[in-house]
């Protein structure tokens, strides 16, 4: 697995941007239902789970020489932004 990540391609790239992306939303969705609170009604604090993807395109972009993974990141973090903007407008 660790080999995957350390790859020129455009595959470890997105991936790893969607898999932080996924987990960090997950592990938000888990904390609202133990707090017993409706997670539509706090989608804005789904915001922060673009952080830990913004970590793996700096992570890509600053420690390791992979421009073609970091390209992308970086597109596959711009997505799925405009992606949660666009169900955060239309729900609120």
């Amino acid at each position: 697995m660790k080999q995957f990540f350390h790859q020129d391609k455009a595959l470890p790239g997105i991936i790893a941007v969607l898999a932080s992306t996924l987990v960090a939303s997950a592990l938000l969705w888990v904390g609202l239902r133990i707090a017993g609170l409706p997670a539509m009604e706090h989608l804005n604090w789904f915001a922060g789970i673009f952080i830990p993807a913004i970590l793996v395109v700096r992570h890509y972009a600053k420690q390791k020489e992979y421009p073609t993974a970091t390209k992308a990141a970086i597109v596959t973090c711009f997505i799925t932004f405009v992606a949660y903007m666009f169900l955060f407008f239309n729900i609120h």
